[in-house]
């Protein structure tokens, strides 16, 4: 796009990811293969969550490594498109990302019935289709927990530790500090 020229993509390589059927138990939605340089995304995702994941896998293909980055610059590349569809996968990706960071900081608090309050203000602002996207989203991770999966979570957080991002799997969720940055900035999205 002409407004974020550092994000042109011109070598397209992004696979449904052969993994797929084991990805229940690897505990990932997308990933970036480093040796031949592809982004892959699971083939079974619900299909509103496919232009986020692809675009934050397109983000890794353009050498942004942390997963905060690479969440921030794939919702930039979705928002530019002029497909409302990768926009609104980009908006409902992020959506959970800051309510995800608003219920955290609730937990820390300890505050219990604020933290009930917002999850049901919450809900009650979104459409009913969003609503209904979301919990389509919840059903297909819900059906497919398993008991190997938090280990490989934990095996994950630890690689993500390792190569310098410290908030680990909450590293994702460090996208809402880089849009807020980016909207005091530039005061719009």
């Amino acid at each position: 796009s002409d407004q974020f020229f550092f994000l042109n993509y011109s070598q397209r390589s992004l696979k449904s990811s052969l993994f797929t059927p084991i990805a229940d138990w690897l505990s990932f939605t997308g990933y970036y293969n480093p040796f031949s340089g592809e982004g892959q995304v699971r083939s079974d995702i619900p299909r509103v969550m496919v232009p986020f994941v692809s675009c934050h896998e397109i983000g890794h293909q353009l050498g942004y490594a942390s997963e905060s980055e690479a969440n921030f610059v794939g919702f930039l590349a979705a928002l530019s498109t002029q497909d409302p569809y990768f926009r609104y996968s980009a908006f409902n990706e992020l959506f959970t990302y800051a309510q995800r960071e608003e219920l955290y900081l609730l937990a820390l608090a300890k505050d219990s019935v604020r933290f009930e309050t917002v999850i049901q203000q919450n809900r009650n602002r979104l459409d009913t289709l969003v609503r209904k996207d979301r919990k389509e989203i919840r059903a297909f991770f819900q059906q497919r927990s398993n008991k190997i999966s938090p280990a490989m979570n934990d095996l994950y957080e630890r690689y993500l530790k390792a190569n310098d991002q410290d908030a680990g799997l909450r590293s994702y969720d460090e996208v809402i500090g880089l849009l807020i940055a980016y909207i005091k900035k530039h005061e719009k999205i």
